[in-house]
């Protein structure tokens, strides 16, 4: 477990340019705020973060906590080195189908159940907070709220949902900017930014042209 002094942390800022601003903000009662928690709605410190972790009562984001089963992330759990995990070979067309599949299974199963998408993006990180998290944003805060409070009594892919309103609302400013050019990101799957890692374009456009249909013709 890292050191919970933030004070020098090297996840204040990234390669390009993903600014933790405004590190000193402070609630009513001059406590300071976690400023990654609010950002991208995870910390790796967690429970024992020395900042406050800000819980919204009400959003338009969702986050499923470690809901896609990461290969990279579990791999690097085995051989208990998160660390040399970029240095490992897999097979990257299978891990593309895999989200494909979970992609088009939760985007389908979240809009007809609960409310119009406009975003959703799962992380590829190998750090603990981060791995597996899939990110959705509804359009309307009620139907977030409505997903909220009932996919936690749900399971998914054999396992049961835990999911919380997130404070991330931005997610071109959460997500790591360098991962996927030509260098890659300098630190690795451990980045505290979002690492996506995105379905197929065309699928995105279908999944988005028939959720269109659907509530034009509601």
């Amino acid at each position: 477990m890292s050191s919970t002094n933030h004070k020098n942390d090297s996840d204040i800022t990234n390669d390009n340019d993903n600014d933790i601003t405004n590190d000193n903000a402070v609630n009513e009662n001059g406590r300071q705020i976690c400023q990654f928690y609010s950002k991208m709605g995870a910390c790796r410190h967690g429970d024992i973060c020395i900042r406050i972790h800000l819980k919204p009562k009400q959003s338009k984001v969702i986050c499923f906590n470690k809901l896609y089963d990461n290969p990279k992330y579990i791999k690097g759990l085995k051989k208990n080195n998160l660390e040399q995990i970029k240095e490992e070979k897999y097979d990257e067309d299978k891990i593309q189908n895999e989200i494909n599949t979970i992609y088009k299974d939760l985007f389908v199963e979240l809009s007809l159940s609960y409310g119009y998408i406009k975003k959703l993006i799962i992380c590829e990180n190998v750090n603990n907070h981060l791995s597996g998290n899939v990110y959705v944003m509804f359009k309307n805060e009620s139907d977030a709220f409505k997903c909220f409070k009932s996919c936690n009594d749900r399971w998914f892919n054999n396992k049961p949902i835990f999911c919380e309103l997130s404070m991330c609302q931005d997610f071109n400013d959460a997500n790591c900017r360098s991962y996927n050019s030509p260098e890659g990101c300098s630190r690795g799957g451990l980045c505290n930014f979002h690492h996506i890692r995105s379905p197929d374009h065309k699928l995105i456009e279908e999944l988005n042209k028939s959720q269109n249909l659907y509530y034009d013709n509601m």
